[in-house]
């Protein structure tokens, strides 16, 4: 009797997990970057990978980040708050489209840490950068995204991987002191560069103007001689191209991780690159 409750409580446990892999919306349009037709397409293969590998794939998008001072703030708060993640650990990957911040940002939790690394993170935002995201193709970009993810995914866990607790990555912000320490740069050096080009032409005479309709003889005559190009010969060859995509460099299992900047203890990992 007990092994027999012991069965049901695991199996209740096991339904708990996929409902939360399948029971929250994958694709958050926010900002309204997709169609209707493109947000279904979206959601039904994020919806195949987060049942495939018990883990929530989501993306969404946003044109207020809430005063959050970057994409990656946004997502671990975005994250916790609509309850996102499978199990204990809060398995699952998430993109942002920032459009607050101009800032395509990969979150990663739990399970999705280990899946992946940072190698994996750049190749992702590379997917999404290299498949339409300058001309506005946001739909080709979050598709192609979700096709790579796919792929390592698929792949498993690199053998490699280990986990790295660093600090949070921050966001790049212009402060008033870095606008008043360039405007004084560039002050300084105009002031330098008018000073140098001033002493430069001033105080040289100005030479008499040639008159050359009295003092200039042209006489135009046909060259007997002259140089034939007979024949040229070009050598080429090819230089082959470095498709390599086995790894990052020799620590290309290296997947960075760090504490939520919502203070509720949970360890995220990820990346991102302005837009």
């Amino acid at each position: 009797m007990v092994r027999k409750t012991i069965a049901i409580l695991m199996l209740f446990a096991f339904l708990c997990n996929v409902a939360v892999a399948t029971g929250l919306p994958r694709i958050v349009d926010t900002a309204e970057l997709f169609t209707v037709n493109e947000r279904d397409a979206l959601t039904e293969k994020a919806l195949a990978l987060s049942e495939e590998y018990n883990l929530d794939i989501i993306i969404t998008t946003t044109n207020d980040a809430q005063g959050h001072p970057s994409a990656r703030v946004y997502g671990e708060h975005f994250f916790e708050e609509h309850g996102y993640g499978v199990g204990d650990n809060y398995d699952g990957v998430l993109l942002i489209y920032d459009m607050d911040h101009r800032e395509i940002w990969v979150t990663t939790s739990g399970k999705g840490i280990q899946y992946i690394t940072d190698y994996r993170v750049e190749r992702l935002i590379d997917a999404v950068f290299d498949n339409g995201l300058a001309e506005g193709e946001y739909y080709r970009s979050a598709n192609a995204y979700l096709e790579r993810i796919g792929q390592f995914l698929a792949d498993g866990v690199p053998a490699n991987q280990h986990t790295v607790e660093v600090e949070a990555p921050e966001p790049n912000r212009i402060g008033i002191m870095d606008v008043g320490i360039g405007a004084i740069g560039a002050l300084v050096s105009g002031a330098g560069f008018y000073g140098t080009t001033k002493r430069k032409y001033s105080g040289k005479p100005i030479p008499h103007a040639f008159d050359y309709r009295t003092n200039s003889v042209v006489q135009f005559a046909q060259g007997m001689d002259s140089d034939a190009l007979i024949r040229s010969f070009v050598n080429t060859r090819r230089i082959p191209k470095n498709n390599g995509s086995s790894g990052g460099g020799s620590d290309s299992g290296r997947s960075s991780s760090w504490s939520s900047s919502t203070g509720s203890g949970r360890s995220y990992g990820g990346g991102g690159r302005k837009f």
